[in-house]
């Protein structure tokens, strides 16, 4: 039996440069071994733990977690509910409004918070954006393309939002938060080579039993905002662009060896910037068998001040130095910070507690759990 699995994470390269300017073009070799560079989370991040309430209509399994300044945000993968919490975990909204109503959403491709119009945009392919107030109050629909999916989305300003879209020859446009109209194309980043991030896999074994062929779908983002600019990547290129406020388009990264000359391919993914580091990471194409993650990264950062590169080793000193990656997947930017989520299984914490690994209030608060109870959340606010 054959079967797509589209694996879609966020994640994307957001650039800086090597030396104290950030406007200086960033040069990175995906295939050398860097040195390790060994930091604390606790001495780059303030770290909180949570326990989210419990509640018969807040439940989720399978999903995808964010944060904003205030909340933290749970797309429930299976039911497409958007659950939102206070930084304490306490139940604040939701919006579930699943349905083929129009005022209704099916099939959200991608969604973002916005904190000061307090509504949550949702990108749906054939319907359009919904646009619904974090109670889930129906608020309009911006109409798009027929059967565009939008991959990634953001606030560009009070008009106009910035968009990725695979299925366009210039995917990345500026679109109007109203009538949906287009207003610019940014005509000098070209179609993304899609074929390059499928991977197909045979006698895949699953906890269902062994897949004959299956078809993975490589993480990616390719939209990032980065305080008042945003940072662009075609991972068909060897160029990631930034771009401004004033719509100015300048190049602020450049890889080597090219995509197309790693075997496997080597994709780069985005980057965090703080004042004294810039976080990013890379995941090799390639399916090894028996690993416990499908594609493992290898996490990154530039010391700014000095340029130097290195391989992150971000250790969780409350558990036993687990290693966490900066990069995207767990950290976003929110005005002029940048905050994130990881989530810890009760599975995990069980293991890590009867190796004497837990330390702190994440100790304190597995000590504490409930029978219903089946994450701990840690929010990072990075320095």
């Amino acid at each position: 039996m054959k079967y797509i699995l589209l694996i879609s994470v966020c994640v994307f390269l957001m650039s800086c440069s090597e030396t104290p300017s950030s406007k200086h073009l960033t040069m990175f070799d995906v295939s050398h071994d860097y040195p390790v560079k060994s930091i604390a989370l606790n001495d780059i991040a303030n770290v909180h733990y949570i326990v989210p309430e419990v509640h018969s209509d807040f439940l989720f399994k399978a999903f995808q977690a964010t944060t904003s300044k205030d909340y933290l945000i749970i797309k429930d993968v299976v039911n497409e509910k958007f659950l939102f919490f206070d930084k304490e975990g306490k139940i604040m909204s939701k919006v579930d409004r699943r349905g083929n109503g129009p005022e209704e959403y099916m099939g959200v491709n991608s969604f973002f918070y916005n904190e000061q119009e307090e509504n949550l945009y949702l990108s749906c392919r054939g319907i359009g954006i919904r646009v619904y107030d974090r109670n889930g109050n129906y608020q309009r629909t911006i109409p798009t393309e027929k059967d565009l999916t939008i991959n990634r989305m953001s606030e560009f300003d009070k008009q106009t939002l910035l968009a990725f879209s695979d299925d366009r020859t210039t995917p990345f446009f500026l679109i109007h938060k109203i009538d949906g109209s287009i207003k610019e194309e940014i005509d000098r980043i070209k179609e993304e080579d899609t074929s390059q991030h499928r991977l197909g896999v045979n006698d895949f074994k699953s906890d269902f039993g062994t897949i004959d062929a299956i078809t993975f779908y490589m993480p990616s983002i390719n939209l990032v905002k980065n305080k008042k600019e945003y940072i662009l990547t075609n991972y068909s290129a060897d160029t990631v662009y930034r771009y401004t406020q004033d719509r100015v388009l300048t190049p602020a990264l450049v890889r080597r060896p090219s995509i197309e000359q790693t075997d496997p391919m080597i994709f780069l993914h985005s980057w965090v910037e703080t004042n004294d580091f810039i976080f990013f990471s890379t995941q090799k194409k390639e399916y090894i068998r028996d690993q416990s993650e499908l594609f493992p990264k290898t996490g990154y950062l530039v010391e700014k001040r000095s340029g130097d590169i290195f391989r992150q080793q971000i250790r969780n000193t409350d558990l036993g130095d687990k290693p966490v990656i900066i990069d995207p997947f767990n950290v976003s930017c929110h005005e002029e910070s940048w905050s994130g989520v990881v989530s810890y299984t009760i599975k995990e914490l069980h293991e890590a507690a009867k190796a004497n690994k837990l330390k702190g209030k994440l100790k304190e608060l597995y000590d504490n759990l409930g029978e219903e109870d089946e994450y701990i959340f840690m929010l990072i606010s990075l320095h």
